[in-house]
């Protein structure tokens, strides 16, 4: 039984070199996402100080251009036209918690 001991202990390094090896292979494969056509330009900050968003969850885009972004803390929709410019705000809660 003592023998059988000394053969599991030598495996178990080996086993866990071999895992590494297979991460270290992966790694190397798998493309890390980045690419030359990524770039991207600042343009502009938008909006406002006085409507700056807590915690905007969502970003929606209407047919004439106008943004629309949900701003969940403030329980608001604030609308901007295409250059970013403040149109109008929705308020409203669904729950009242």
């Amino acid at each position: 039984m003592k023998h059988l001991y000394h053969i599991r202990k030598g495996i178990k390094p080996l086993f866990s070199i071999f895992w590494l090896l297979i991460f270290y292979l992966f790694l190397s494969i798998v493309p890390d996402g980045s690419s030359a056509a990524d770039t991207y330009q600042f343009l502009q900050k938008w909006p406002d100080p006085q409507w700056y968003f807590s915690s905007p969850q969502g970003v929606a885009v209407d047919a004439l251009g106008n943004v629309y972004v949900a701003d969940t803390i403030n329980n608001r929709i604030q609308k901007f036209d295409a250059s970013g410019v403040f149109i109008s705000t929705y308020v409203g809660k669904l729950w009242d918690w």
